[in-house]
């Protein structure tokens, strides 16, 4: 087994459909991993149709029960059975193997003891209530220099 890890440009020429460097079938990649973004509290639209449905990274051989369940959270107003559909969607996709799930809301960050850190229920970094307490070498070195 080999892992290989490669930048945007070289992973799209190997895993977005329009993008190949050779034909689908001529490809040696088994498993190929990326990372999406929630940006909006509800990937499933995106995700959905950028890895399977057509997308730019369709690799699935889709089935219309995926369609179907797709379509069916799109259409659907109430959250509670758009929860219920997704795990429908997920569950098929799963037993279809279509994915592997790597579920990561708050990613793993390492801040200094003395970094007051709040992370967000979010995909992207954010600082806005991120600061460092008086005993940060930062704000040491502050006092340090207006003492002298």
């Amino acid at each position: 087994m080999t892992r290989e890890l490669l930048g945007p440009a070289a992973f799209g020429q190997k895993t977005y459909l329009r993008q190949l460097d050779q034909p689908p079938e001529q490809q040696t990649w088994d498993i190929a991993l990326t990372s999406y973004f929630d940006l909006e509290k509800f990937s499933m639209w995106h995700f959905y149709h950028h890895f399977a449905l057509d997308g730019f990274s369709d690799w699935t051989l889709e089935e219309p029960e995926l369609k179907r369940l797709y379509h069916q959270v799109l259409a659907t107003i109430d959250r509670a059975t758009q929860q219920q559909v997704i795990r429908q969607m997920e569950r098929h996709t799963q037993e279809h193997a279509y994915f592997l799930f790597l579920y990561n809301p708050i990613q793993l960050y390492a801040v200094n003891k003395d970094v007051e850190f709040i992370p967000y229920v979010h995909t992207l970094l954010k600082f806005n209530e991120t600061a460092v307490t008086d005993q940060h070498w930062s704000v040491r070195k502050q006092k340090a220099a207006v003492r002298e």
